[in-house]
């Protein structure tokens, strides 16, 4: 035995190296002799946490060696950007540890928990990290409302977690002096039954401009046969035959796309369905106009809201 398993093992891990690992097969003077012979290089001080030189530096690699060194997990905004959830910008490497352990280390933020179950870590990329669900209900407690609404839908469309996991995981971890997490729940009440996450943030601020003005919530995902197709509409009231929907040009500008789209439309309007259709241009009081005089139309009288 000698560096050959070292390098092999680190090699799996970024190319990062633990001290301890490393005494398993070469001596500890071995391990002095390649740091001052710079082969390895330290990579948080004093820490037992080396790289091995001429391996390429990333971010995974020092977020893999901070959760070594500190025997912790990559959390908040770093497992979010570990698991791809977008909207989550990550500056600083961030771990969370138990709560009875203190951490100071430069680069790092170190989160204290006394509720870090096992249900609420695994391992992504070879780097222990939170749970989707556990990271949101983290990132609940720092980010403001829109972004972590944003933040939660992108994790869901993504396949990261579900609504039921977040849902299980918030409830573990509220009432125990985690008051900032809070507003996570009416998010959660938002995202019932029926719920499906929007495709883009366009879709999310109509609905979301819709809703606010008093105007009824829509219908997700709605399958109807129209012309004996079945189509799927992204939002729409039944009752009324009213759907609406947001195109973006990058989705539409295709010309097979172009023609599927009219001919869908078609079958729709033919089948009674009176369907908008809204754009990036289009602003709140244009989109929430629109909404209401289909409902009207559709209703037979007015309807009073609060369009600002």
């Amino acid at each position: 035995m000698g560096w050959h398993e070292v390098s092999e093992q680190a090699a799996t891990h970024y190319g990062v190296v633990d001290h301890d690992d490393a005494l398993r097969n070469v001596s500890d003077r071995q391990v002095r002799y390649a740091v001052e012979e710079r082969k390895l290089e330290p990579m948080f001080a004093k820490t037992g946490i080396y790289r091995f030189s001429g391996t390429p530096e990333h971010w995974e690699q020092r977020l893999y060696a901070a959760c070594r060194a500190t025997g912790g997990v990559a959390s908040h905004k770093s497992a979010a950007r570990l698991w791809g959830i977008s909207y989550v910008p990550a500056v600083r490497l961030e771990v969370t540890v138990p709560a009875n352990q203190v951490v100071r280390l430069a680069g790092v933020v170190a989160h204290r928990s006394n509720r870090l179950l096992p249900a609420h870590v695994t391992t992504y990329a070879g780097i222990p990290v939170t749970t989707g669900a556990r990271t949101l209900v983290d990132l609940s407690a720092v980010l403001g409302d829109e972004t972590l609404e944003r933040a939660v839908d992108d994790a869901l469309r993504r396949g990261v977690t579900t609504i039921d996991e977040l849902r299980r995981c918030f409830e573990d971890l509220a009432g125990r002096g985690r008051r900032r997490i809070a507003h996570l729940r009416p998010l959660l009440a938002d995202r019932g039954a029926g719920f499906h996450p929007a495709a883009n943030d366009g879709e999310l601020r109509v609905v979301r401009w819709v809703v606010e003005a008093g105007l009824p919530k829509p219908v997700q995902q709605l399958w109807v046969v129209a012309e004996g197709k079945r189509y799927c509409l992204d939002y729409s009231y039944p009752a009324w035959k009213v759907g609406f929907e947001w195109d973006g040009w990058d989705n539409h500008g295709m010309r097979r796309a172009f023609d599927y789209d009219r001919g869908r439309r078609n079958d729709l309007e033919l089948a009674g369905w009176l369907m908008l259709q809204f754009t990036s241009r289009m602003g709140r009081q244009v989109v929430v106009d629109r909404v209401r005089k289909a409902i009207e139309q559709r209703a037979g009288g007015l309807l009073c809201v609060n369009a600002q």
